[in-house]
């Protein structure tokens, strides 16, 4: 990723509403962002078709997710410390705007929003646009059931499913019907909220850590060429909840990974047991597949201080 496009990414916090900060980083009040007549009446070359609506997706993923999350709710894992806070993109006052409004305000920006005038093509900022319209026709849907789990058990509960698809991955060899159930553990994380912990940062830990979740089972479920870079984040991120919080495991837990000959990163793994299982149907002649990173503190152990059980 360039450095143009990290900052983007990061700044992204308010896109299609402006909040312009005064030279001393203080908030002013709202103010009102209107395009430019000429620009409301462009017209969107694309249509809203599943395609479009799906490349559209996976360009936000790429470049507004850290600030608006996966979802466009606002609660990407970089919200916690940006004033103001990341617009909502699902609420009816972005999709209501026309497409070419929507479009110059992506192309033009305003602080503390950047310009994506040179780090996104036009096609590329029309098919966002008929993406974020797209949420705004979904915000009227029944909200999942949210369930209130105690940390660890949270993390158990996010554990099993991602073990599960780990199963399913190998056994389907990293099939797009496989890759696909990534969208079932995304759900998941969605649905959990953690309880008894009243520690702020805990919270903003396992927020971030679904939203991370998610991002990245959106990357594996989308069958694009960068699917296993989903599955790290996913893998990473179990890694971090796990540490953070703790597990309790009849079995010995542990991360593996394959590497390159010589190379000193890797694709990562989790599984039961001290004997690795190698996911990975391009590692099976890797002779460095299969090493062990760490394993992880047992019941008995008490490596994880987040943890009220």
């Amino acid at each position: 990723m360039t450095q143009r496009t990290k900052t983007a990414s990061i700044f992204l916090a308010s896109a299609l509403t402006a909040f312009p900060l005064s030279a001393r980083g203080q908030v002013p009040a709202k103010t009102d962002w209107k395009a430019p007549s000429r620009a409301k009446r462009k017209r969107n070359p694309f249509k809203a078709d599943p395609a479009t609506i799906l490349a559209g997706k996976n360009i936000f993923l790429r470049n507004c997710m850290v600030c608006h999350g996966s979802t466009g709710k606002g609660d990407g894992p970089a919200s916690a410390a940006l004033r103001p806070k990341p617009k909502d993109l699902t609420d009816p006052a972005v999709s209501s705007q026309s497409d070419g409004e929507l479009f110059w305000k992506i192309r033009t920006g305003k602080a503390p929003m950047p310009t994506f005038r040179s780090t996104l093509g036009e096609k590329d900022i029309w098919r966002v646009v008929v993406f974020l319209k797209s949420l705004g026709k979904k915000n009227d849907s029944p909200k999942p059931a949210m369930e209130s789990l105690p940390p660890r058990k949270a993390v158990e509960t996010i554990l099993r499913r991602y073990l599960s698809l780990l199963r399913d991955l190998r056994a389907e060899r990293w099939g797009a019907s496989a890759r696909r159930t990534a969208k079932n553990l995304s759900r998941l994380a969605g649905s959990l909220r953690i309880t008894g912990s009243k520690a702020k940062k805990a919270n903003d830990f396992w927020r971030s850590a679904k939203s991370r979740i998610q991002h990245g089972a959106s990357i594996l479920a989308s069958g694009n060429d960068g699917f296993l870079e989903g599955f790290q984040e996913i893998t990473n991120t179990v890694d971090s909840l796990i540490t953070y919080f703790g597990v309790r495991e009849k079995e010995p837990l542990s991360l593996f990974v394959c590497r390159m000959s010589g190379s000193k990163g890797g694709n990562l793994w989790i599984q039961t047991g001290t004997k690795p299982r190698n996911p990975f149907p391009w590692g099976i002649k890797m002779p460095d597949c299969g090493e062990r990173v760490k394993t992880y503190p047992t019941a008995t152990d008490s490596g994880a201080k987040h943890s009220s059980k």
